[in-house]
């Protein structure tokens, strides 16, 4: 089994950044991204039948 984390809240700075409204999505002007973007930052894989955690990175 695969698990994915991804941070719950945005940072301050990431917050703080400039966003322009275009075609009724908010977007990053500087990054040309979606501020919506969320990203995995761990992923662990476990086997079905065992209940320890190897780390995958």
């Amino acid at each position: 089994m695969l698990l994915q984390y991804r941070n719950t809240y945005k940072s301050l700075d990431d917050l703080n950044q400039a966003e322009m409204k275009l075609g009724g999505l908010w977007a990053n002007p500087l990054t040309n991204t979606s501020s919506t973007v969320s990203y995995i930052n761990n992923l662990k894989i476990r086997k079905i039948k065992s209940t320890t955690c190897n780390l995958f990175r």
